[in-house]
């Protein structure tokens, strides 16, 4: 579904059943920001914990909120987004690890 994102970029969030535990679900969730938005952000003008990621885009950031849910921040020229994957049994290793794979899906498209 598309949705207005936290940093006013347009975005999509799909939701789907683990696996595992049927009574659960998980989280992914894409969306389009502004590089300006992306560069004020790994500035910490935000909530959380900033951890660059090296290797992704032309610059990447992993953040990390006071609730312990994590996000990857991409930018490869001039577009920039932030992928998330979330759910109950999510360790911030396992989301980090996802996030950065669906970021290498979206990079190969832009």
């Amino acid at each position: 579904n598309s949705e207005v994102g936290d940093s006013g970029g347009l975005g999509c969030t799909w939701t789907y059943s683990d696996p595992n535990n049927m009574a659960d679900f998980n989280t992914a969730r894409l969306v389009i920001i502004d590089p300006g938005a992306l560069t004020a952000m790994q500035n910490g003008e935000g909530n959380g914990t900033i951890t660059p990621a090296s290797g992704i885009g032309d610059a990447a950031y992993f953040a990390v909120s006071g609730t312990g849910a994590t996000s990857l921040s991409v930018q490869k020229g001039g577009r920039a987004f932030t992928v998330s994957v979330l759910g109950a049994a999510y360790t911030t290793a396992q989301s980090e690890a996802d996030e950065a794979k669906l970021a290498g899906y979206v990079l190969a498209r832009i």
